[in-house]
């Protein structure tokens, strides 16, 4: 019988076999390592700056001084029609008309200031034109067969004693006839926004010659931002060829800061009046403008224009519209706290009483960490023509991401 040995029973041991479970850290730190390589690298999405609602400016309110007869307007140069006051109906212009006559000639042969312009011969139809005004009992200058005049002077001849025959021989002289001008200035003054006026003739002399005083409030501020226009209406006096020296027939030329512009006085129009007065308002050359129609004569229509045109002028002001450091709007990050957009200096402008100062607040592209003063747009404030305006900085620094933002999924 065999017998076994004892250690014949000893157990084998065998190596254990590595499982997948083993590669699993491994592959969770690989993917970790390119997730955060990726959240990192990632672009961060733009800043955005957006604008807040900034309230219009309005100055202070004063009284206008309407005269109570007729119909009157007012506004100035820049600004446009301020305001009116009666039936705005179309009268007869009288010698306000003259202004429109200057303007349509100078946009037909523009003049520069210092420059005298052509020279225009006098003929035997503008001697004929003379003699007819003569016998109308119209406002004229003596002419002459011959004669020659400058473009300038003539404007002169036009504006300062009113003379109908210059009229006659200007529009001939640039549009070839009355009739050919006739054509062109009702055109021009629709294209003024002068819906209610229409043009007989170049002098205003003609009943059927009509606008309303808003509709010449219009005409005004186009003629007195002319330079030409501006400069022959202020003169007291000229002297020009074969009339010899000329005088203004604007009785308050010079005086309440009256410069301009024009009288008119007919049976059918009764007194009118196209004014104009200057005054520096926080350091600008503000022009106001006022006409009265339908005055019971000129007297009447000259006396009521000086407090009325003054009054335009007292109503404006100049304002601060937005202060130095006022928020004008927000600059916004996804991973922090808005950041106020303000306006680096006081930003101000001249308006009128019932006008208002509209804002308009351009940005630029935000950078994305953006320093404390850093410029990041400019506001303009729009006040007539005129316009102000300011850079918009950052008001504090814009912060970067921390890295636990960087991580974090965005969706």
């Amino acid at each position: 019988m065999r017998v076994v040995e004892p250690h014949a029973f000893k157990s084998v041991k065998h190596p254990k076999k590595r499982g997948k479970s083993a590669l699993v850290p491994f592959v969770i730190v690989i993917v970790l390592a390119i997730y955060v390589a990726a959240m990192m690298g990632r672009a961060l999405p733009l800043a955005k700056a957006t604008p807040q609602p900034t309230l219009p400016t309005k100055s202070q309110s004063v009284s206008v001084n309407w005269p109570s007869y007729g119909q009157a307007a007012i506004g100035a140069v820049g600004y446009g029609v301020l305001g009116k006051k009666g039936e705005q109906k179309a009268l007869p212009t009288a010698s306000v008309a003259k202004v429109m006559t200057a303007l349509a000639v100078l946009k037909q042969r523009p003049l520069k200031v210092g420059e005298k312009g052509p020279t225009i011969t006098i003929t035997q139809d503008d001697v004929d034109e003379y003699y007819r005004t003569i016998a109308m009992d119209g406002s004229n200058v003596p002419v002459q067969l011959g004669e020659e005049i400058t473009q300038y002077e003539a404007l002169q001849a036009l504006l300062l004693p009113s003379a109908n025959n210059m009229a006659y021989t200007l529009v001939k002289w640039a549009y070839g006839s009355e009739e050919n001008y006739l054509r062109f200035v009702n055109n021009f003054a629709k294209s003024l926004g002068m819906e209610n006026t229409n043009f007989d003739d170049a002098s205003g002399y003609s009943p059927k010659t009509v606008s309303t005083s808003s509709d010449l409030v219009k005409l005004a501020v186009n003629a007195m931002d002319n330079p030409v226009i501006a400069e022959i209406a202020s003169q007291q006096e000229a002297t020009i060829p074969v009339a010899g020296r000329i005088y203004n027939v604007n009785m308050l030329l010079g005086r309440n800061g009256i410069v301009g512009v024009k009288t008119g006085n007919t049976e059918e129009a009764g007194g009118c009046f196209m004014a104009a007065a200057v005054r520096e308002v926080g350091g600008k050359k503000i022009i106001a403008v006022s006409v009265i129609m339908g005055a019971p004569n000129l007297g009447a229509a000259l006396r009521d224009s000086v407090p009325l045109v003054n009054s335009v002028l007292n109503g404006f002001s100049e304002v601060t519209i937005a202060k130095a450091g006022q928020q004008v709007g927000t600059y916004e990050q996804a991973w922090a706290d808005s950041i106020p957009l303000t306006v680096e200096s006081d930003l101000k402008g001249i308006i009128w009483q019932d006008s208002s100062a509209s804002t308009e607040l351009t940005l630029d592209d935000p950078k994305a960490f953006a320093k404390a003063g850093s410029r990041v747009g400019t506001i303009k404030a729009n006040t007539g023509r005129d316009t102000a305006q300011s850079a918009v900085v950052i008001s504090k620094d814009a912060s970067e991401p921390t890295v636990l933002w960087r991580l974090m999924p965005r969706f």
